[in-house]
């Protein structure tokens, strides 16, 4: 059963045994591991490399890529190469990234690839392409007209550009020129009866009756012969975007960092497009193309201030592309883009390229206020009050049920879900009780809010199953910009955003049993964190961004264990029992959780870098649901040991008394203070629905 069943679940009595159900152990079905063997058949084939003409021009090298391929070991060590001029060498693997071998070779950039083979095992199904290399030259459209066997002359003075006179009967190889005096009756002087169709033609004898020698045309002004600016044959009155000439890394035009859009087009199939920008180490940048048309399919490539190759896109969304990636160092970046189907560009095509900047923001004070539900009023209601339990204020009146209440960094909003209206969905509401406003209203369900955790932030991540299952969106605090981050069949749930707001971790259940992931905020990046048979949930980062804490059933029983935030090796630092409910101390040295190890639960507390565990409370009845202080020595739990569930305040030296915080007749449970999100009571509703 999953959490879609929310909006079967109208019953109050239903949802209240929820709320206060002892947290129990999901059992869920091991998947067993089938053997991959990536090659089949210890077998191997000859492949030949495609797009030996339709490839992107670059003159410095010759670049082939074979994709797809299962490991670095697995990729042929060389490709051998044939030219046209008759020349053949062996091109040895240049590199190996994500997938994709690289082979790169300055050899014979005169000339033009008429072949590249290479062996590779059987079963390999990518594709082996010539990325990029030198294009042949584009010749200028033909001139119409039809010059005489001598240069035309002007019938003013001599102009500043009029090619003059040399006793040779060899033209020189120079681009031919137009004088800028009077306009003569054809575009080019030539030394031809014919005007010729190569900006370089060199004629042995010039053709005429005169048998004196024939004059060169020798412009005072040499033009450099160049591709890209002239018109293409097919589509001769494409008109080049105003950013050109930008076809090198040395041509690059600036952009914003502000995501203020370019427009660019491909005013020929062979234009390359050169971008660059200012970068800070650590902040995060969004390259994007996006407004494709007229059979744009385009490629994006980064480089860094060294013009090192840092990463590469093709279709991020159909065929537009994306980069995300984190500064490594201050300076200036460069990006190359190009169309990778040349063969399909129209007349009239373009696209649009943005570069976004995502810098992280300071950690806000801490708030000296606690969060809490309680049914003192009738029903489930969110309340708040001092640290010391005093001037306690009901924020939310109605008669559906508000949970899961989340905070803003800067305590200023709380969001929360409520069944108010029928199906589940996000509020947000003032940190007094004031200025509601409803977040999500579509035909599913939205649950799990969460706040960034960068003061100044003003997005939350949440789960929705409004597309047919649960995926993880996050939106702004207003509820506009509504964006899907998680596109898989299974459920992906339970969202909590990295410290720098630039990712977001969930659990998925898309191999078959819980394992954990993360994404970044444009939906891209998608990274498995864990890969056990057993089943890993409810991730949370640690303050500082270094860590990751998880419960898992690897062993049999759920225990907390903690990994790096990039995934890897994971240590348990929970005893035995069932460890849930881990929250981490603001400055990431500690986490609390409860543990029914002794029969019942209590609230232990364990030291990350010695791994010390301390056992906090020691009482007949339940202790529950702990969140923490603001200076990391101090632990708020539920408690049933006055027969009625209160809040309660406690030392972590588990050697003080605890201080009863709340003594209402009624419940009251389930504290927020930090983490700025309540975690445990959606646990108690997510067990009852055996999700969780």
């Amino acid at each position: 059963m999953t959490k879609r069943q929310y909006a079967h679940f109208t019953g109050v009595a239903l949802l209240i045994l929820a709320l206060l159900l002892p947290l129990g152990v999901v059992s869920v079905p091991q998947v067993a591991e089938a053997a991959f063997n990536p090659f089949g058949v210890a077998d191997t084939k000859v492949i030949s490399a495609k797009a030996l003409t339709d490839h992107e021009c670059d003159d410095s090298e010759w670049h082939f890529v074979i994709t797809q391929v299962a490991d670095e070991a697995s990729a042929p060590a060389s490709i051998e190469v044939h030219w046209a001029d008759g020349s053949v060498a062996t091109v040895p693997l240049d590199k190996f990234t994500g997938g994709t071998a690289h082979y790169s070779t300055t050899l014979h950039l005169d000339s033009q690839v008429v072949s590249a083979t290479a062996t590779i095992y059987a079963s390999w199904s990518g594709q082996f392409n010539l990325s990029h290399g030198p294009c042949p030259s584009t010749p200028t459209p033909t001139p119409t007209s039809t010059a005489t066997n001598t240069p035309t002359a002007t019938p003013t003075s001599t102009a500043t550009n009029t090619p003059t006179a040399t006793p040779t009967g060899t033209a020189t190889n120079t681009p031919t020129a137009t004088p800028t005096g009077t306009a003569t009756n054809t575009p080019t002087a030539t030394p031809t009866g014919t005007a010729t169709n190569t900006p370089t033609a060199t004629p042995t004898k010039p053709v005429g009756t005169d048998p004196a020698p024939t004059p060169t045309a020798t412009p005072t002004h040499t033009a450099t012969a160049t591709r890209t600016p002239t018109a293409t044959p097919e589509c001769p009155g494409i008109v080049p975007d105003p950013y050109e000439t930008d076809n090198s890394g040395a041509q690059a035009k600036p952009i914003p960092v502000d995501g203020s859009p370019q427009s660019h087009n491909f005013h020929h199939k062979h234009d390359v497009d050169w971008i660059r920008f200012n970068a800070t180490a650590g902040n995060e940048y969004v390259i994007e193309t996006f407004g494709l048309f007229g059979g744009v399919d385009t490629v994006i490539a980064l480089y860094g201030p060294d013009m090192t190759l840092l990463a590469t896109n093709d279709d991020a969304d159909g065929k537009a592309s994306k980069i995300v990636f984190t500064a490594p160092a201050t300076g200036v970046y460069f990006v190359k883009i190009y169309a990778k189907n040349v063969h399909l560009l129209q007349c009239n095509n373009g696209y649009r390229v943005r570069v976004t900047q995502f810098a992280p923001q300071g950690l806000c004070a801490c708030v000296d206020w606690i969060t809490f539900l309680s049914n003192r009023d009738g029903n489930w209601e969110l309340y708040r009050m001092d640290i010391a339990g005093n001037n306690v204020i009901r924020l939310t009146n109605d008669a559906g049920v508000d949970m899961a209440p989340a905070r803003s960094a800067d305590g200023s909003w709380i969001a929360f879900q409520s069944n108010r209206a029928g199906a589940w969905n996000i509020y947000r509401i003032g940190a007094f009780g004031q200025d509601l406003l409803q977040l999500t209203a579509n035909a599913g369900n939205n649950t799990d809010p969460v706040w960034t955790a960068d003061c100044g932030s003003s997005q939350i991540a949440f789960q929705s199953d409004r597309d047919g299952n649960w995926e993880i969106y996050i939106m702004d605090e207003n509820g506009n910009g509504q964006t899907r981050l998680t596109y898989d069949p299974a459920a992906d749930e339970d969202p909590f955003w990295s410290p720098d707001g630039f990712h977001v971790a969930f659990q998925s259940n898309r191999n078959g049993n819980w394992d954990l992931y993360r994404v970044d905020i444009t939906g891209t990046d998608l990274v498995q964190l864990t890969s056990e048979r057993s089943d890993e949930t409810d991730p949370v980062y640690s303050p500082d961004g270094r860590y990751i804490a998880f419960r898992s059933n690897r062993e049999g029983q759920w225990n907390v264990y903690v990994m790096p935030a990039e995934g890897g090796a994971a240590v348990k630092v929970s005893g035995a029992g069932n460890n849930l409910n881990a929250v981490w101390s603001p400055d990431s040295r500690y986490l609390a959780y409860q543990s029914d190890r002794n029969g019942r639960n209590d609230i232990y507390v364990a030291e990350i870098a010695s791994g010390t565990e301390v056992r906090v409370t020691d009482h007949p009845a339940a202790d529950e649901a702990p969140a923490w202080d603001c200076n990391s020595s101090r632990v708020v739990f539920q408690s049933k040991r006055d027969e009625n569930w209160n809040l309660y305040l406690v030392d972590i030296t588990g050697k003080g008394t605890p201080v009863q915080l709340t003594s209402h007749p009624r419940i009251d449970a389930y504290p927020m203070w930090n983490p700025g999100e309540e975690d445990a009571s959606r646990m108690g509703l997510g067990m009852l629905l055996g999700n969780r």
